[in-house]
């Protein structure tokens, strides 16, 4: 969950820095043509497309720009092969496919914050609370602040917020209070609103100046600014970390004041205009109210943003109905690329992907031989160079290797001379493991067959930290990240790769692609062989991952040698049990026999 949590917050988060970023452009592009009160409305589609969990996919989405760019060489249909949904066969079959030895591991044993997701996941909740903390003791000493105001119950200044209030058609009862703990006037609260005035100002200005004080801040009550606040406050702190973000709100917050100037405006007659520009000038030179506050609402703008004010007030006019009307089109389209996701982007929940592209690819409805789990295939045809695929994004999802990796591990141990070739022995050191075949000495091809974790770490223990980190990075494997420990980083831990980087890293280990002696890959060959038929050859690995006793993460990988062509493949499942090695197996062997393969 930890991890589902932290990719959508993390995609979200970059989904909303795009909106962003295109908010002001489309901002800085049309400053002059768009009314303050535009320029601050479009904002509104930033936060609803932060607080939305999922978005509805559709063809005109912005973010079908990306899927456009990622597949423009790749054939992106999705082929469901009738054939193989008419010859799947039953499990029992699949079983009597071949006869070979089960997939052995052991379970990881994981609290929440053992796992580099769950030390992220800390991270990010350390990050909320200091945030959070930080906020809380500035409101705490913003709210000691009010505590001795004193309601005003009548005289002129009652009459006249009720005047306003009434020119505004704001039918609720306003209150209005006075403190000496103030320089600015504020709007104070969502249950029960409230004009908080100093003493001071109460007492300098004049009728005219506290009347538009006072529309400012109904205008506030009315637009439900302090609830924007809050929702504001709340998604600056789950998004803590990122910077555009906070500067997105910074500018938000402005634009805010702004379109309230406006939209006191539409209330004044135009010669009181003018007027309404020097109280504003008046208070912000005097009184610079923080916004960080979510309770309140006031004159927030720093004193660098008189002068758009200012500008926006002298040259107010207001909006003619066809002017409107096609700003009103211009918002809803804008509204319908923006908080629409392209397609392929909700199924996964992985709202952007970044892996490399492939030419040649066919992808396939693959999904009834994954029932009961979230599952991808890749196979090579190497004889045409072409990509069959189930499940586009997923094969791209990179995922912990678990025993599959014991192939590359086997691989440089023989380079690096601890292994000799497939029958080199290891000694059992005693321990009493729960599965039993693992209680004994084994050589490398008994060790491949059966799994054996002691034999493996034996080998990497062997090899080094720097000299295991410089061959993975050497043939480039999946992420390259060995930090999750010497003995466990490709077990549900740092290490991760993908299906197709599966499939390409078996390819190029065939082929003798890869920077490793010939007779040391040729060993590899020889251990990975499982069986073999009257017209084919089929070599493979399984792997599990499984976490406090559930088997979450399946792999089988392999390749089959048929009528002089090669095939290589990869299938991963996922589940929240028996997502294992054994049932990858058999997902493989069901399809790869309708294909007709084996």
């Amino acid at each position: 969950m930890m991890e589902i949590f932290l990719t959508w917050l993390i995609n979200t988060s970059l989904v909303t820095s795009v909106v962003a970023l295109l908010i002001l452009f489309i901002k800085y592009i049309f400053k002059e043509k768009l009314g303050a009160r535009w320029h601050y409305s479009i904002w509104s589609l930033l936060l609803i497309r932060m607080s939305i969990p999922f978005a509805p996919e559709a063809p005109f989405s912005l973010f079908n720009l990306y899927n456009h760019f990622s597949n423009i060489m790749i054939n992106n249909d999705v082929h469901k092969n009738e054939i193989l949904q008419k010859q799947m066969i039953n499990d029992n079959q699949v079983n009597e496919l071949i006869k070979i030895s089960g997939d052995y591991f052991l379970s990881v044993n994981k609290t929440i914050f053992s796992s580099p997701v769950g030390i992220k996941f800390l991270i990010w909740i350390v990050g909320v609370l200091i945030v959070m903390l930080s906020m809380v003791i500035y409101n705490s000493y913003f709210y000691n602040k009010l505590r001795d105001k004193e309601y005003i119950l009548e005289g002129d200044s009652v009459k006249l917020v009720e005047n306003c209030s009434y020119r505004m058609q704001i039918n609720r009862k306003i209150k209005i209070a006075q403190t000496n703990k103030l320089k600015s006037p504020v709007l104070f609260g969502v249950v029960n609103p409230t004009l908080i005035f100093p003493r001071s100002i109460l007492a300098e200005l004049r009728y005219e100046e506290l009347q538009h004080i006072i529309f400012h801040e109904l205008a506030h009550y009315k637009r439900k600014d302090i609830i924007v606040n809050w929702i504001i406050t709340i998604l600056q702190i789950v998004h803590w970390f990122n910077p555009i973000i906070w500067y997105a709100f910074y500018r938000m917050r402005h634009d805010r004041e702004v379109a309230c100037d406006a939209y006191v405006l539409s209330y004044l007659e135009p010669h009181e205009y003018r007027k309404y520009g020097l109280t504003i000038i008046k208070m912000l030179e005097n009184t610079a109210l923080p916004s960080s506050v979510p309770q309140i609402a006031g004159f927030s703008s720093n004193k660098s943003h008189i002068k758009n004010r200012i500008s926006m007030i002298a040259s107010f006019k207001e909006e003619l109905g066809l002017i409107r009307i096609k700003k009103l089109i211009i918002f809803t389209l804008l509204a319908c690329i923006i908080l629409t996701n392209g397609t392929g982007m909700s199924r996964t929940g992985m709202a952007m992907e970044f892996n490399t592209n492939l030419e040649n690819v066919v992808y396939e409805d693959l999904e009834e031989y994954f029932k009961g789990y979230e599952g991808s295939f890749v196979l090579l045809d190497e004889n045409d160079d072409r990509y069959y695929i189930y499940n586009r994004l997923k094969s791209k999802k990179p995922m912990s290797p678990c025993s599959t990796f014991k192939i590359v591990i086997s691989l440089i141990g023989l380079e690096n001379g601890i292994l000799k070739d497939e029958n080199t022995e290891l000694k059992w050191n005693g321990n009493e493991y729960p599965i039993q075949p693992w209680n004994k000495d084994h050589t490398l091809a008994s060790a491949i067959r059966y799994s054996v974790n002691w034999y493996f770490e034996n080998v990497i223990q062997a090899i080094g930290e720097k000299a295991m980190k410089d061959k993975i990075e050497l043939i480039d494997y999946g992420n390259n990240d060995i930090s999750g420990g010497m003995t466990k980083f490709w077990i549900q831990s740092s290490l991760k790769i993908s299906p197709i980087e599966q499939v390409n890293m078996l390819k190029e280990i065939y082929n003798n692609e890869i920077p490793f002696d010939r007779k040391n890959i040729d060993t590899v060959k020889n251990v990975l062989r499982i069986s073999k038929s009257k017209d084919s050859i089929l070599s493979g690995k399984t792997g599990t991952g499984a976490v406090n006793n559930k088997a979450i993460n399946g792999w089988f990988i392999g390749y089959i040698e048929k009528d002089g062509s090669v095939y290589f493949f990869a299938v991963n499942i996922e589940g929240e049990n028996e997502a294992n090695g054994v049932n990858a197996r058999r997902i493989a062997l069901s399809i790869l026999k309708d294909k007709g393969l084996y």
